[in-house]
């Protein structure tokens, strides 16, 4: 599969998860499905890349290990992110009167999992991703995805 096919399936899998999340109707087996099937795809995304040459710093080395870890957890424990870590803020908005509600979904703990097979992995979760949210970190690695596309593109 050429990466530009995968990176379109990462963005519509972040992009989907994202809107699930902010939808504020998700529950357990579907934010489990929405995660799984971005980080499979940002996955192999990164793992293209990283065969193609593309030279990565320590922070987003980091990064990227940080995600193949979840995606390791996550094959073994279902609640890596559970809605029950879920947070509400107000904001007043007068176009949306009176309140908006923000729903505030963050990685969970890595600390009881075992199948985290490579510790250098739950260093990096727990550095890069643990207690953060889900959102903020899927933005994150795909900026560093479209930069390294952008450095290929420039190789070509």
């Amino acid at each position: 599969m050429k990466l530009s096919n995968t990176i379109y399936a990462m963005n519509i899998a972040i992009d989907t998860l994202i809107k699930r999340i902010d939808s504020k109707e998700c529950n357990d087996k579907e934010i489990h499905y929405y995660l799984g099937t971005a980080l499979l795809w940002t996955g192999l995304t990164l793992e293209k890349i990283e065969n193609s040459g593309i030279e990565f710093t320590i922070e987003e080395k980091g990064k990227t290990t940080a995600f193949k870890g979840a995606n390791n957890a996550l094959k073994h424990l279902e609640n890596l992110v559970k809605l029950d870590l879920t947070e509400y803020g107000f904001r007043f908005d007068e176009s949306h009167w009176p309140l908006v509600f923000e729903q505030y979904i963050r990685w969970g703990s890595v600390d009881n999992i075992k199948e985290i097979a490579h510790d250098y992995q739950k260093k990096a979760y727990k550095k890069y991703l643990e207690g953060k949210s889900i959102e903020n970190t899927f933005k994150d690695i795909k900026e560093i995805i479209n930069k390294k596309c952008i450095l290929l593109e420039n190789l070509d």
